[in-house]
């Protein structure tokens, strides 16, 4: 797949957390842009919040061996994560609070990225464990769809 520029996008996420007796699902419907870098593939939008205006910038990044990284939050900002996910992996991160910085896990248990070029559409599944400092956070799924 070869995009010479940004390609406007709409996009539809879904995640699933699973904790001890709690679980949580969040759906976001979002405008953003896919494009091709190198032989990366960027999938950008602005997350909305609707209980305030602090929008969260995501980037997705789709590398040919199929790994994928997701990166929420301003760099300089208060919070700041980049999640690494390889299928059947360990791989350690790091989280950026308000009250400092908090080593993270993720255990990928299901990877899948599908992409049809025309039209460009695409989905990404992804089941993982999130741990911290050592210790089980929950299952979680997030499904990104999107489409030109």
């Amino acid at each position: 797949m070869a995009l010479e520029s940004a390609v406007p996008i709409s996009i539809h996420l879904e995640t699933r957390i699973q904790r001890k007796d709690e679980e949580e699902h969040h759906v976001y419907d979002e405008e953003g842009t896919i494009a091709q870098v190198g032989d990366n593939l960027y999938i950008r939008y602005e997350e909305t919040n609707p209980e305030n205006d602090d929008n969260q910038p995501v980037t997705v990044k789709i590398v040919p061996n199929g790994d994928v990284q997701v990166t929420r939050g301003r760099s300089a900002g208060n919070t700041f994560s980049r999640l690494f996910f390889s299928n059947g992996k360990r791989v350690i991160a790091s989280y950026r609070t308000p009250y400092g910085m908090l080593s993270i896990e993720t255990v990928t248990q299901a990877l899948q990225v599908r992409i049809r070029q025309a039209p460009l559409a695409g989905r990404i599944n992804i089941a993982y464990q999130l741990m911290a400092a050592g210790e089980y956070l929950g299952d979680y799924q997030l499904q990104l769809l999107f489409g030109a």
